[in-house]
């Protein structure tokens, strides 16, 4: 889910940004709608899903629930930061004779890196926590190997009162978002190279 969903959903996310950013007036009226997926409750959204996909061979329809539940926080947190950047930088950049594409090559994307960096952080946390939305569509403990997260094996490791196993894995997992975020802390995203 990791290696899939969290790309698929930041290049979504900046793409649709954008369009709410610097596009058409009319998808600017639908901002809202983006927060929808987060304000339903995720029973009522699994009982619909359950109905629209009744083919659970594949974990697609976990990942595109996945991926509409939560575009909504990354699309408000990108597009807050593509209208933080000032006109005036851009307008000096083209000025010197900058073209959009390295516009935003050399200016957008390392100014907003830090965003950028704080989605995929959230989305990879996020992915970790499926598991309700998981358990209520296969309703069992041991859902298809293509779905069995991390946190069924917590959760089942817990009903058999394995706590040695549910605390390993509870270490590794912080130890993994800790080593993602000391990672990327550790990368310089506050120079900007314009030329």
């Amino acid at each position: 889910m990791i290696l899939l969903c969290v790309p698929i959903l930041t290049i979504l996310s900046i793409a649709i940004s954008l369009v709410l950013s610097y596009g058409i007036r009319l998808v600017k009226s639908t901002r809202t709608a983006f927060i929808l997926p987060m304000l339903i409750p995720t029973a009522s959204i699994v009982l619909i899903w359950r109905t629209v996909f009744t083919n659970t061979a594949t974990p697609f329809p976990i990942y595109l629930l996945f991926i509409w539940k939560n575009i909504g926080i990354c699309i408000i947190l990108l597009t807050a930061a593509f209208t933080s950047i000032g006109s005036s930088i851009y307008e000096a950049a083209r000025l010197d004779g900058t073209n959009t594409l390295k516009l935003h090559i050399k200016i957008t994307i390392p100014m907003i890196a830090p965003t950028i960096f704080f989605t995929i952080l959230l989305s990879i946390v996020n992915s970790f926590k499926v598991f309700k939305e998981s358990y209520l569509f296969f309703s069992t403990n041991y859902p298809p190997n293509h779905s069995y997260t991390l946190q069924y094996y917590m959760n089942n490791n817990f009903l058999k009162l394995d706590y040695q196993s549910l605390a390993t894995s509870a270490v590794l997992t912080s130890v993994l978002v800790f080593v993602i975020v000391v990672n990327f802390y550790n990368t310089n995203f506050n120079t900007v190279h314009i030329f």
